[in-house]
């Protein structure tokens, strides 16, 4: 939960997403008052007093709810503190299991919790905090880091006090240990343990499990172009010369700071790029974390002179943490992403501006899920995303040429509920036998309809369908053997051929399918470990040339190029590829690893 920008004239960020803004959780406390909060939806909200001793300072005598934000003196936890916690502590709780404890990530994390209720004061500061909404926002983002811990943690079956290991002067500490039955519901017959509730898969809550911060995109003659959105909310680039091989990066969107936010959405932020060769003409979207959506064109006018700007965006309500792709429709620029409020949006160039829309027929998408958009004829698009209930579903979107005319085909199901996890999506269009095909792939669990039992550690299967003619022949699961999250990507490498890369457990896979042979066996893509929570992006920048990238968990971005002869299983035959291999010489431009450290508490 970023706490940016509360006062009530916020400059930075639009007043309907700043958190502390009279059009969201409210401000601070009215200092003639007793602090009590008189803006936004909350004001004069009523509490429950604390039960302990007389009128304490921040209980008001009518008992209504109480902010003094900043006014403890007690600053908010840094991004590194939060890094600290989630990340460089491998033992959940070490003796003497109190404030004493040293390397503790119980204790790490108690640290950073604490210091927002302190910060936030008035009703957030005694026992009775849930008083305060603002409780349980704050408290989902803890949970968050917690789940992201228990994901990355070096053992995945042993990080909580064995029973009996918690213990005061040969005793057991009450409710500390995994056998532990939960307070108050103790004495019922069959009352919940620690053991229970650990996971919060096996509860039925999923948090977002990444970002989409790197998209690559072929520029003709061998060249390549590489996007990412940085740890610091910056946008940047470096393209790939086939004469002169990596030029130096650049910016083309700003970074944040501690008070201010980047242009791009950290930790779970997506970008995409398209490029037209004809035009010569670059277009990148990304998600903002003011819910706008970054625009960035380059390329050379008719006098070969390089342009390039960033424009303002015409998308108000996209989710920072939902997909957004894009594609040319007649040769016209469009934008698809995921808003606030579960519709698709789209961006487009009505021949003099560029305007916006909601499609309104798309509208129950996760605001986490990853999108698809594939085209499906000279005007026809196919968009594709995940809804909350773990479905997988796609529509169609018709351009007629004339920009008020759209029109829609019927929803479609691909996949049942508890099929897919996350933004996990990714799809390519194709023809073959003149058949127009669509092959869409996600992530999701071993069984269908298991996504809330799923392990902790996420095991699970690339699943794939795919139509002909519209008529969809069913999800089927690839086995990969291994623990999946975090990116996929897709190429179309020839008339009759694709391939499908995801990652696994900071390793990366690869998978082709022809049209004799059907489905070839995995193989692992060289080149160093990818963030298990990081993008991954994949273009043919030359009819036998693949460049599959990845963030790496040192915020780099590498990858590795596979010489693809067609017919022929890409085993062997690749390139490490590295776009900021180092981030050493340019620390400014370190990639975002979709970790919750990137973007604060």
């Amino acid at each position: 939960m970023p706490y940016w920008n509360w006062t009530e004239d916020s400059s930075n960020i639009p007043e309907n997403m700043a958190v502390w803004n009279k059009d969201c959780m409210g401000g601070t406390g009215d200092d003639t008052d007793y602090f009590v909060v008189k803006t936004g939806p909350f004001q004069r909200w009523p509490i429950v007093r604390t039960e302990v001793g007389p009128l304490q300072q921040w209980e008001s005598p009518d008992n209504k709810l109480t902010r003094n934000l900043g006014g403890s003196g007690y600053p908010l936890p840094t991004s590194a503190e939060v890094s600290n916690a989630s990340k460089d502590i491998t033992s959940y709780d070490t003796s003497p299991w109190n404030n004493d404890s040293k390397k503790s990530y119980r204790k790490a994390l108690e640290d950073v919790h604490g210091r927002i209720h302190l910060w936030v004061g008035g009703s957030m500061y005694p026992m009775t905090s849930p008083n305060d909404p603002v409780f349980f926002l704050h408290h989902s983002y803890v949970d968050r880091i917690w789940d992201r811990w228990q994901i990355n943690k070096p053992d995945n079956d042993d990080y909580y006090p064995s029973d009996g290991t918690v213990t005061t002067d040969g005793g057991v500490i009450p409710y500390q240990n995994r056998s532990a039955k939960i307070f108050p519901w103790d004495t019922e017959q069959h009352p919940p343990t620690l053991s229970s509730v650990l996971s919060n898969q096996q509860m039925g809550v999923a948090y977002d499990p990444g970002n989409h911060a790197v998209t690559t995109v072929e520029t003709g003659s061998g060249n390549l172009e590489v996007y990412w959105i940085g740890s610091n909310g910056s946008v940047n680039c470096r393209w790939y010369d086939q004469k002169q091989n990596w030029r130096a990066p650049y910016r083309i969107a700003v970074p944040g700071s501690a008070s201010v936010p980047g242009s791009a959405s950290v930790p779970s932020g997506s970008i995409t790029a398209i490029y037209h060769q004809g035009q010569g003409q670059r277009h990148v979207w990304w998600t903002r974390p003011d819910s706008s959506v970054g625009h960035w064109v380059g390329g050379y006018d008719k006098a070969g002179i390089w342009s390039e700007n960033t424009i303002p965006s015409t998308v108000k309500y996209s989710s920072t943490s939902g997909g957004i792709a894009a594609l040319f429709i007649r040769n016209i620029p469009q934008m698809f992403c995921i808003g606030c409020d579960s519709q698709v949006y789209r961006e487009y160039w009505d021949g003099s501006n560029w305007r916006s829309e909601a499609l309104r027929p798309m509208r129950w998408c996760s605001t986490s899920s990853g999108l698809a958009v594939v085209p499906n004829g000279p005007a026809d698009v196919d968009v594709l995303w995940i809804e909350g209930d773990g479905s997988v579903r796609g529509q169609l979107f018709h351009d007629g040429g004339a920009f008020d005319s759209n029109t829609y085909g019927n929803p479609y199901e691909i996949a049942g509920p508890g099929s897919a996890w996350g933004n996990s999506i990714v799809a390519v269009s194709s023809v073959l036998g003149g058949i127009n095909k669509i092959d869409a792939w996600w992530i999701g669990p071993t069984e269908s309809g298991q996504r809330a039992a799923r392990p902790n550690t996420q095991n699970g299967y690339v699943h794939w369908n795919s139509s002909a003619d519209r008529q969809w022949k069913g999800a089927r699961a690839i086995n990969t053997g291994g623990s999946i999250r975090g990116g996929m990507a897709a190429v179309v490498s020839s008339p009759t051929s694709m391939e499908v890369y995801w990652i696994y457990n900071g390793g990366r896979y690869g998978m082709t399918w022809n049209a004799s042979e059907g489905w070839g066996g995995t193989y692992t893509l060289y080149g160093p470990p990818a963030s298990t929570s990081g993008g991954l992006a994949a273009s043919m920048r030359t009819s036998n040339e693949i460049d599959v990238l990845w963030i790496g968990p040192d915020n780099s971005v590498v990858g590795t190029n596979i010489n693809y002869q067609r017919g022929q299983w890409p085993q062997g035959n690749q390139t490490r590829f590295d776009a900021l291999p180092d981030v050493t010489p340019f620390p400014d431009y370190a990639a975002s690893t979709g970790l919750p450290s990137d973007g604060g508490i």
